[in-house]
Parts: structure tokens; C-alpha cells; sequence
């Protein structure tokens, strides 16, 4: 507006200055009617325009607080929407993109802890196909036991991934031989990484060391070593634990294992006294060592010597093969029975289970992971009687029935007529004692299928309590029984003392040749 004024008082200054000339006055009129006029219709148009503004930013106003208020209200209801699960999909694509997704991500990630799934093998035989970042209960549910970790899952082979703390770095120099200590700290509990080395069928980890003039061995000693979970130092660099059973403490690189090193007479590269920057390298393979929890380098006594290492994570891949029948508690912990008890086993050893007591809040060879307790023979198949007289034999020649019995398992006793009768096929043993008649003969048989096998006799004279054991394999059905083939014996009860006992017992259900 200030232009418009200054071209107005300019125009009536000029017409002030040519008063006396008629035809410049005239134009000079015409041309200020001019600009009037379009200063004023572009005064109309800014005002216009200027309203219109005023509009749009209370629009937009209102439509910020308005979408505000839409994204609270989403916020506040959606933990509602998703635990009655109402939630639409349409209404998911909708909320998913606004302030609650973080919330809802966050909510996945715990739900994705519920899982059955140990290792990233089991998750790909699951079906899960995409390689990342997983949720996995190593050692299983349990309040003894750890709570479910996120480890990395290469779906592609099924790869357990467990990352440390610790890149490549360089080595500070020092004259002492392991001076140069690093400590190698897993993203993981040890429990849950040894849990999945217990369960996999192979793992490793890739080490590598860069040397400038850096020997990790000299004049027959090692300059550096590892440190396995336990804190057992080893000297070898790559393979399992046979190589160490032949080297022992001798540094063993892999150029060693295949004949390869820069000089024939060093066991490793950085061993040959070059120059230049060379490397050894290997994959330590042994699962009772892994993971390497700690490395040491040193007896670095020369200005130019300098090395750098590397420590890969450690790669699990593949599962434990079941034996046909659980074996040991090492076998049910892999099976997935992670709670401690008790549980029956058999090894190929053993004739019959035996019962042993799981503690699954230890580990797969920790002491008193298992505890063995004894075997209750076979539970199945079980006999057993005992039979005894109420009253004195006196007739010869005739087989000898029972008043009772204190117990017969299996029932293979019918107790009135004497006749044991095996229920399964087996070996048994039987016994028999009994008390002779003062001055009277006494001579029972034990027959089996109604012929002698065994007997016992008083000799003729004599009170002393005689009897007879005897053992034998009988096939089901076949029939043990007692003759008295001449004699008088005791079978009274007095004050509650019996002296005549039938007894058996199954112990063994297997019948050996």
C-alpha cells in the first residue's frame, strides 16, 4: 500500500509542475486514471487473497487438531481392540500406521517368546524361512531355568548365531609371553549358549591372527592361547580336540594340520620370521571347548613387531539324534522333558529300566545332572508266593495242599491243591523248610510236572527245621508242586510259629540259553 501512495504523490507533483501545457496535463490524466483504476482492483485482489489465507490457516488449524485428537483416541484404545480381539484388518492397516505401532512392535517382540523352539534348526523345521532375529528357550521352560534369548537365524542352513562383544582389534605389544589379555563377554547367558552346543549336532568359531614379525610361537614355546569355558587354556588353533591330544602344548595352526606354512618347520605362518603381514587362520570345531572365552598374545620384544586378531561368533547348526529308547537324562533334556524328577530309562546294557532322578536346572554333564537310583526288575511281569499249613502232616505218599498263603502276586499258586502253575516264561526259585516229627521220617519232593526234581530228608531221625532250594527256567503254564513221599512233619502253628514254608518267586522274565 505504501507504493501505491508514493506513485500517487509522484503523479500530482508532475501535474503540479506542467500546469501550462493542456495536452501533457491531458495525459497526463488519462494516465494516472490509469493506474488507479489498477490499484485498485489489485487492492480488491489482495484483499481477497489475503482472506483467503486466513481461511486456509484456520482450516489447517483445525485439521491438526482434529487428526490430534484422532491419533490419541487410536492410542488409548488399541491395547483394548487387540487383547478382545476385534480388530479388523482393516482397522490393523489403519491403526499400524500411526503413533501405536511402536507399542504394538514392542508387544510382538514379547509374544514372540513364547516359543517351543530351542535352537534356529527347530525353528526352520517349523517352517520358518526368513532369516534374523529370533526368540529361542535353549534350555527350556522352567522357573529354574533362563528365560528365552534373541539370537541371529540363518534359515538357510538352519544356524544358530550367538555374537560377543569383541571385533577385530589390534594387539598392544608386550614383552611376557600371553601378556596381551582380551575377555571375550556373549550377548547370551552361558547357560542358554551351552544348552544349544548340547543340542546341536556340529558348531564352531572362526579365529584369525594378522602377525607383522608376531610369532604365537617361539623356540618351541607358545606366545599365545585361548581360554574355553571353563577356563582351560588350549594351544591350538584350529580342529577339535585331537589335535591338542597330539600337539599338546604346542601352538597348532592349520597351515600345520595341512602341511602347508610358509616354512616347514613352524606350526604356524606368523611362526617363519617374515617381514611382512601374513595370517593363520582355522575353525575350532571342539563343542566341549567352545565357546573361547578368552585370548592371549605376547612376547612381543622387537619395535616393528605388531598383530591384530579376530574372533567370529559362534555358529550352531543341525539337532541330536534320539536313541530308540531314552537312554539317559541327557536324552529326555534333548527330547524337550526339561523339568527335574524322576523318569524311567533303559541303556542297551541293562535287562530291565531302571529309575534315576533328573535335576534339569543343571546341565547335560554337570555333576548331579542325573542320579542313578535302582532298577525295580521287570515292573510288568512280577510272581511271587509264599504258602503255609495250619495243621501236621501225617499221611505219606500224596501231593500237599495249603491253608493260605501270606502273598501271591501274580496268583500262580492255586493254594488248596498246591499246584504252582507259571504265569510267564521265566526263572524262578523255589525254597521249601519244614520241621520234622520227633522220631518220625520225613522226605519231600519238589516235582516239576508232576516229576521229581528235587527233595530233601531228615535222614530218618532227627528235629532240626531241613529244606531245599532250587532254581529253574519254566516255560508259561508248566506246574511246580510238593509230594510228601513218606514222612510226618510240622505244619502246626504254635504261639504263633510256623514251621513249614512253600515259597517262589519270578527273577527273571528273560529267558537266557
Amino acid at each position: 500500500m505504501k507504493t501505491f501512495i508514493m506513485i500517487n504523490v509522484i503523479v500530482l507533483s508532475c501535474c503540479d509542475l506542467i500546469q501550462g501545457s493542456n495536452p501533457v496535463l491531458d495525459q497526463i490524466n488519462i494516465i494516472k486514471n490509469h493506474l488507479s483504476g489498477v490499484f485498485k482492483r489489485y487492492k480488491v485482489q489482495m484483499e481477497e487473497l489475503q482472506d483467503s489465507i486466513k481461511i486456509s490457516s484456520f482450516d489447517f488449524h483445525n485439521w491438526r487438531d482434529e487428526m490430534e485428537t484422532r491419533l490419541k483416541h487410536i492410542e488409548e484404545n488399541e491395547i483394548t481392540k487387540l487383547q478382545d480381539g476385534r480388530v479388523t484388518r482393516a482397522e490393523n492397516l489403519q491403526d499400524f500406521n500411526f503413533m501405536g505401532f511402536k507399542d504394538t512392535v514392542e508387544r510382538l517382540e514379547e509374544l514372540s517368546k513364547l516359543t517351543n523352539a530351542r535352537t534356529c534348526h527347530q525353528l526352520k523345521k517349523m517352517g520358518i524361512q526368513t532369516s534374523g532375529e529370533y526368540f529361542i528357550d535353549p534350555d527350556g521352560p522352567g522357573e529354574q531355568n533362563s528365560p528365552p534369548v534373541r539370537v541371529y537365524c540363518d534359515m538357510k542352513t538352519g544356524a544358530t548365531r550367538i555374537e560377543h562383544n569383541q571385533g577385530e582389534q589390534e594387539v598392544h605389544g608386550c614383552k611376557e609371553q600371553g601378556c596381551f589379555v582380551r575377555a571375550i563377554h556373549y550377548k547370551i547367558p552361558m547357560k542358554q549358549i551351552v544348552s544349544i552346543l548340547s543340542l546341536s549336532s556340529q558348531c564352531e568359531q572362526f579365529i584369525r591372527y594378522d602377525c607383522l614379525s608376531a610369532p604365537l610361537n617361539s623356540d618351541g614355546e607358545a606366545n599365545a592361547w585361548w581360554l574355553d569355558r571353563n577356563s582351560v587354556p588350549h594351544f591350538y588353533w584350529s580342529g577339535d580336540a585331537s589335535v591338542e591330544q597330539k600337539y599338546g602344548l604346542q601352538g597348532t595352526c592349520y597351515c600345520h594340520l595341512q602341511e602347508s606354512c610358509l616354512s616347514e618347520n613352524q606350526r604356524c605362518n606368523c611362526d617363519s620370521g617374515e617381514e611382512i603381514w601374513t595370517e593363520d587362520s582355522g575353525h575350532i570345531t571342539e563343542k566341549t571347548h567352545l565357546p573361547v572365552t578368552k585370548l592371549n598374545f605376547g612376547n612381543f620384544y622387537k619395535e616393528n613387531q605388531t598383530a591384530k586378531f579376530y574372533l567370529g561368533p559362534l555358529i550352531c547348526s543341525g539337532g541330536r539324534t534320539l536313541p530308540l529308547e531314552m537312554d539317559s537324562c541327557q536324552s529326555l533334556w534333548i527330547a524337550g522333558t526339561t523339568n527335574s524328577g524322576y523318569h524311567m530309562i533303559k541303556t542297551r546294557s541293562d535287562s530291565f529300566p531302571k529309575v534315576v532322578y533328573c535335576d534339569m536346572s543343571k546341565l547335560p554333564g554337570e555333576p548331579g545332572f542325573q542320579r542313578n537310583l535302582s532298577s525295580p526288575g521287570n515292573l510288568r511281569d512280577f510272581v511271587a508266593f509264599d504258602a503255609y499249613l495250619d495243621t501236621d502232616i501225617h499221611d505219606h505218599y500224596r501231593y500237599i495242599g495249603f491253608k493260605d498263603t501270606f502273598l501271591n502276586i501274580g496268583n500262580g499258586l492255586k493254594v488248596e491243591d498246591g499246584i504252582f502253575q507259571a504265569p510267564v516264561q521265566g526263572t524262578y526259585m523255589f525254597s521249601v523248610h519244614a520241621l520234622p516229627i520227633p522220631g518220625k521220617n520225613l522226605n519231600i519232593q519238589i516235582q516239576r510236572n508232576n516229576r521229581p526234581i528235587g527233595s530233601f530228608s531228615n535222614g530218618g531221625n532227627g528235629t532240626s527245621m531241613v529244606g531245599q532250594s532250587i532254581i529253574l527256567q519254566l516255560v508259561e503254564g508248566e506246574e511246580i508242586r510238593l509230594f510228601n513221599a513218606g514222612g510226618e512233619f510240622s505244619g502246626e502253628i504254635y504261639n504263633q510259629d510256623i514251621y513249614f514254608h512253600f515259597v517262589g518267586v519270578l527273577l527273571d522274565s528273560t529267558m537266557h540259553n
